[in-house]
């Protein structure tokens, strides 16, 4: 969505993660990897630049990595720091959809746009039926919530630093707009917030394809309690050290 604003570009996906990428990502575990001039060289001056950077739930950070990454955004960059449903992002991977374009939506980065589907592939005609791994979710939204906690210290970077639930995007987008620099108008946000270049996908119930849903259901549950309190926690503490008096 920030890619929709007048002075803003982004670009490909930057990407903490060891495996295979495709053409629209970048590593940033490369050797000399420098986010900066990496940005600059994709993006270009003129505008306020950026990207998208994913931690993969599947695997958890190290604080080995956390200090590398730590290093690489530096604290003089605005990072958003975005925060989803831990279950909904497991059974979104069950899926494999990818992300779906919005035929009414503002257009996406170029990198992106590409990438986006017109159709749904995965629904709830092709999901097998039969029995979640417990074990596998568990796993999975502990490592989301290992990383989140370890991200969630970025708030002592104080003003460069916004958390932002995902349930509460179209929300507080004009703060994400206005955070990051942006000087476009309400209208503009308002109708990037309208016409967004992805749409959701389409609701599945997965209580009538998982038989044992609701025991993931629950365990969900005991997570995103923890999470909401983290990212609360973490919205809190970015709002104070960004209002506090400096030394001197």
């Amino acid at each position: 969505m920030v890619n929709a604003l007048p002075d803003v570009r982004t670009d490909y996906e930057f990407q903490w993660y060891d495996g295979p990428l495709t053409h629209m990502h970048v590593s940033m575990k490369q050797p000399n990897f420098d986010l900066r001039a990496t940005l600059l060289r994709i993006v270009g001056v003129g505008h306020i630049f950026g990207t998208k950077i994913t931690v993969p739930g599947t695997q958890r950070l190290s604080g080995d990595d956390f200090m590398k990454m730590s290093f690489l955004i530096t604290p003089d960059i605005k990072l958003v720091h975005l925060s989803r449903t831990y279950l909904d992002c497991f059974l979104s991977g069950l899926r494999d959809a990818g992300h779906l374009r919005n035929p009414e939506g503002l257009a996406a980065p170029p990198h992106l746009g590409v990438q986006l589907k017109t159709q749904v592939t995965t629904d709830a005609k092709t999901l097998r039926p039969g029995r979640l791994d417990i074990d596998a979710v568990k796993n999975e939204l502990s490592i989301r919530f290992s990383n989140d906690l370890l991200l969630t210290s970025l708030a002592q970077r104080g003003a460069n630093y916004m958390a932002v639930d995902y349930g509460d995007v179209e929300e507080r987008f004009a703060d994400v707009a206005r955070h990051i620099g942006s000087e476009a108008t309400d209208d503009q946000i308002s109708e990037i917030v309208r016409r967004p270049a992805t749409k959701k996908l389409p609701e599945v119930d997965y209580s009538k394809i998982f038989e044992n849903f609701d025991e993931a259901r629950r365990l969900g549950d005991v997570f995103e309690a923890r999470r909401k309190a983290l990212i609360n926690s973490a919205i809190q503490t970015g709002r104070i050290l960004a209002t506090a008096p400096t030394g001197g």
